[in-house]
């Protein structure tokens, strides 16, 4: 993300404005893009699919969010908001979403057996 070959840090080491400029690589990003090239192609990519899908489910409707409320308050459960499962911090977001999908687990079955 630093630009060594066509941003900033080019620019500074070609105008050798700044020759002292290192460029240093982010462990944490690097560590991220690490684990998103471990689990492609692999049965992940369907669960990934699923909490998106259950995402943007219920993220496009209050009518839906608030049937499942009300089917929690039923079942005694609370309902969470799924969790976005495609955002820039991968592995944070991924564990998230599947924390809550586990939590909820009951009720998006109960939800999507009364659509079918």
């Amino acid at each position: 993300m630093t630009g060594e070959k066509k941003r900033v840090i080019k620019l500074f080491k070609d105008t050798n404005n700044a020759p002292w400029i290192l460029t240093v690589w982010c462990l944490a990003h690097l560590l991220e893009l690490t684990v998103k090239d471990c689990f492609k192609g692999t049965y992940l990519t369907h669960v990934i699919e699923a909490l998106i899908t259950i995402y943007y489910f219920y993220t496009g409707s209050a009518k839906r969010q608030k049937e499942a409320s009300e089917i929690g308050e039923i079942m005694q459960e609370q309902f969470m908001k799924p969790e976005k499962a495609n955002d820039t911090r991968w592995v944070d977001h991924k564990l998230r979403a599947i924390s809550k999908l586990l939590l909820n687990w009951k009720n998006y079955c109960d939800v999507f057996d009364e659509l079918c």
